[in-house]
């Protein structure tokens, strides 16, 4: 690799299979865990919102706007810092650690609906995405996302594995001809086939 810029972490296989990760993290502010709140989990229109903030009023529920604008900056940043993967051996992986927001500990599904919802999501539909600022590049570097949710022994030990154990990640394919199981040894998720509109704690 060369450039100012470089992913985190490269990885490169006996079979010369080349994996270059990036790790982002938003740092959430969890003073209010224990207040009741509800979150959308797709994009919504202006209509939409003030719909939201009027129903979440009237029922003395704290109202959150999905954080889309820091899941493009992330999706940016990997790119600019990705090489053009040359063939299907090359991949670029993006994690987002979307751990310890106000919906704890379910948080990830916050980033995934709003990744790949079947109305409006940023990954599938390419032009909402680029409308709303994300490099057009970075669909054609960026080869899966994992969004995940770190768990206690997680933090404590420092091993990915318990998050795979408890199932708190999905992985993204946005490269959908890529074998992720066989490069990877992590089955890509099928993208869901009904919205999850809000997240609520109450």
């Amino acid at each position: 690799m060369s450039g100012k810029k470089n992913p985190e972490v490269r990885l490169i296989s006996q079979d010369e299979v080349v994996i270059d990760i990036e790790v982002k993290t938003p740092g959430f502010n969890q003073n209010n865990l224990k207040q009741r709140k509800l979150m959308p989990t797709v994009l919504l229109t202006a209509k939409g919102i003030s719909a939201i903030e009027e129903h979440c009023k009237n029922r003395n529920i704290n109202c959150f706007m999905p954080r889309v604008g820091k899941l493009k900056d992330f999706i940016n940043s990997a790119a600019e810092k990705s090489e053009m993967p040359k063939d299907d051996n090359h991949l670029n992986l993006l994690f987002i650690n979307w751990s310890y927001s106000e919906f704890a500990p379910d948080a990830y599904l916050e980033a995934y609906y709003l990744l790949v919802n079947p109305v409006n999501c940023i990954i599938r539909n390419k032009d909402i995405g680029i409308k709303i600022g994300i490099l057009k590049e970075a669909y054609e570097k960026i080869s899966a996302i994992v969004v995940y949710s770190d768990s206690l022994n997680g933090l404590a030990y420092l091993d990915l594995r318990y998050i795979w154990i408890n199932q708190k990640f999905r992985m993204i394919a946005i490269n959908q001809n890529i074998n992720y199981r066989k490069l990877t040894g992590i089955n890509a998720d099928p993208d869901p086939d009904r919205i999850m509109c809000v997240l609520e704690r109450v």
